[in-house]
């Protein structure tokens, strides 16, 4: 989890760091600075979000409470919740017709450079 989240803030030598300087370095050469802005803000806000998280996982460890004391539901819940939702969303994805074929259209054209800046910029590529 920590490896992950350090990658999304975008700290180097990870692979979010350097797809944010592609990102940073590109816009820089085009001009485009309201862009370079975004992703330099996007970066700020995740290390606020996240370095706060490594402290509560490295830092010195507090006591443990147990579940009886507490008085705190069975923490199994939140598994059964998201595995609940998940069966409902994997339903979806068969009984409702025509959406796996978005979800398989959207991958496809994800993979054709081309076609995924034509669909990012919302015109075709010159």
């Amino acid at each position: 989890m920590a490896l992950l989240a350090a990658s999304l803030a975008g700290i180097p030598p990870l692979g979010g760091f350097w797809s944010k300087w592609m990102i940073l370095l590109a816009a820089a050469e085009r001009g485009a600075w309201v862009a370079a802005l975004a992703v330099a803000a996007g970066t700020v806000l995740s290390c606020l979000y996240y370095v706060p998280l490594f402290f509560v996982l490295y830092g010195p460890s507090r006591p443990e409470v147990s579940a009886k004391k507490s008085g705190a539901p069975f923490p199994g819940g939140r598994l059964l919740l998201a595995l609940g939702a998940s069966a409902v969303l994997l339903a979806l994805l068969y009984l409702v017709p025509g959406l796996r074929e978005q979800f398989v259209s959207a991958g496809t054209s994800a993979l054709v450079p081309d076609a995924y800046i034509g669909n990012v910029l919302g015109r075709p590529v010159p």
